[in-house]
């Protein structure tokens, strides 16, 4: 039951992150919240680690000014 509890709480917490980075780059309208967020949904925790990871790197290296 705990894994269970944990495994939402950390998928919650990537997909809220994501969005904040996107909304804060401007790569993202608020219109968009709820449809980023039912995509999310059915993604596995894997599938969400993998996405944030990758995000991260992009926010954080800002390489998203280049595209």
């Amino acid at each position: 039951m705990n894994d269970e509890i944990n495994i939402k709480v950390s998928k919650n917490f990537m997909v809220n992150a994501i969005i904040t980075m996107s909304l804060s780059s401007n790569h993202l309208s608020p219109g968009n919240v709820d449809n980023v967020k039912d995509m999310y949904k059915e993604m596995t925790i894997d599938q969400v680690k993998k996405d944030f990871e990758r995000l991260k790197d992009v926010y954080k290296n800002r390489s998203y000014e280049r595209i």
